[in-house]
């Protein structure tokens, strides 16, 4: 082999560690490399917003637990297909498509909010019903699952 060949192998970490030899994975130079390290400050900022509406979308207010310790639901039991770097690629994703010339605090409200649907859209129905036993506001909460269950295309519902 020459002494300047390199290998170059992309792959998920997880399956790295779970399917690779070991001997492999010890000689190979690692990066690891995410979603969050290509975001610009204010990208940053609005997924961790969409993180923080995400997680009181799908938690259970302590008022409307039953019995002694209330069901803790997981990100992805809430959005289907929902991983670490979800709420970074719908950013991305709301900011493609929404390139306009509105200022910078409407233009990341409404970047939020275009980015809310964008995972309601990936929703369970469960949670949805769920939504008015969240730490949500009540108006959001309604608003929510009237898009869910008449404005959106759910024609598995």
């Amino acid at each position: 082999v020459h002494k300047d060949f390199r290998l170059i192998v992309i792959e998920e970490r997880e399956v790295v560690y779970k399917q690779f030899p070991i001997p492999l994975i010890n000689r190979l130079e690692k990066h690891y490399l995410d979603i969050h390290t290509v975001l610009k400050t204010e990208q940053k900022k609005l997924v961790e917003d969409l993180e923080e509406w995400a997680k009181l979308f799908g938690s259970v207010s302590n008022q409307h637990a039953t019995g002694f310790q209330a069901y803790k639901y997981h990100l992805p039991d809430v959005f289907i297909g929902y991983h670490s770097d979800t709420c970074a690629s719908v950013v991305l994703q709301v900011i493609e498509e929404q390139k306009d010339g509105l200022g910078v605090s409407e233009s990341n409200r409404r970047l939020l909010d275009e980015a809310k649907l964008v995972l309601l859209k990936c929703a369970t129905p469960d949670s949805v019903v769920r939504l008015d036993c969240t730490g949500l506001p009540n108006v959001e909460s309604k608003h929510l699952a009237m898009v869910y269950f008449e404005e959106q295309n759910n024609s598995c519902l």
